[in-house]
């Protein structure tokens, strides 16, 4: 029986990324760094699992990554309840 996966819906902020490559590095079939680019892209929200997804998020330098349940539109990450 196969796997069910939680869909997500993954962005990068261009204005905060550094193109520091991190996530490329963690989660090389989500996103991209082109060669000369100055910031990452999402190539495909499903090339790597879930949890793998939120890693290369938190593994960002300037939090330029977003993390949401494509069903539900639940933020995975970043929390915005942390507390200070």
């Amino acid at each position: 029986m196969a796997e069910l996966r939680r869909r997500l819906a993954v962005a990068v902020d261009p204005d905060r990324c550094v193109g520091s490559g991190m996530c490329v590095a963690m989660a090389g079939d989500v996103f991209d760094l082109a060669i000369g680019a100055e910031h990452a892209r999402v190539v495909d929200p499903a090339g790597a699992p879930p949890e793998a997804v939120v890693e290369a998020a938190e593994s960002c330098p300037t939090m330029a990554i977003t993390v949401r349940d494509a069903e539900t539109g639940a933020v995975l990450f970043p929390f915005d309840d942390l507390p200070a």
